[in-house]
C-alpha cells in the first residue's frame, strides 16, 4: 500500500467517523438517557429527529435520549402509522428468563429489541411462536419495536434474573 492510498483512507475513516458522531451528537444525546426516570404509558405521539414515532416526549427523551421532535407521528420508512386502534401486548414483563410473547392480530414485519442506551440487540424473533428470545441478554429495561404493515410499537419490558 503505497502513502497517498493510505492518507486517503486515513481521511475518509476520520471523515466518516466525524459525519457519524456529529449526526449521532444533534440528535440522540446518550446523557439525557434516565432508566430510573418513570413516564407515564399516555400515547401522545412524538415524531424524534431519528425519524421513529415515540409513544410520548418523556419517553423519547428520558428512554432514548432524542434531543428534539415534533407533535405527532412519523411518515418514515414506508410505515403507514394511523390510529386505528390496532392492540399489541407483550407478556410478560418482567419476564424471569427472557422468553417475551408478542399478542397481536396483524402480520408483524420486523422485531428489535433495544437497550436503555438506545442500541439494537441481536435477538431471536420466531414469527410462528410469536416469540421472542432475549434469555440471553442481563436483567434490566429494554424496549421492542415492533413494526406491522400499518404500525410501529414501542414496548418497554422487564428482565428479572
Amino acid at each position: 500500500m503505497n502513502m497517498k492510498t493510505l492518507k486517503m483512507t486515513f481521511s475518509l475513516l476520520i471523515t466518516l467517523s466525524f459525519c457519524n458522531t456529529v449526526h449521532s451528537q444533534s440528535c440522540i444525546d446518550s446523557s439525557l438517557i434516565n432508566p430510573n426516570m418513570i413516564c407515564l404509558e399516555i400515547y401522545e405521539p412524538v415524531c424524534g429527529c431519528d425519524q421513529v414515532t415515540y409513544s410520548n416526549d418523556c419517553e423519547a427523551t428520558y428512554y432514548f435520549g432524542v434531543t428534539s421532535y415534533t407533535p405527532g407521528e412519523c411518515n418514515t420508512s414506508g410505515i403507514e402509522q394511523t390510529e386505528n386502534n390496532e392492540k399489541l401486548c407483550v407478556y410478560p414483563s418482567p419476564s424471569n428468563d427472557g422468553i417475551f410473547s408478542i399478542n397481536y392480530m396483524g402480520l408483524v414485519s420486523r422485531v428489535e429489541m433495544v437497550d436503555v442506551f438506545g442500541r439494537i440487540l441481536k435477538v431471536p424473533y420466531n414469527a410462528a411462536k410469536s416469540e421472542i428470545d432475549a434469555s440471553t441478554l442481563n436483567a434490566g429495561k429494554y424496549f421492542l419495536k415492533i413494526e406491522s404493515k400499518k404500525q410501529l410499537f414501542v414496548q418497554q419490558v422487564f428482565i428479572i434474573k
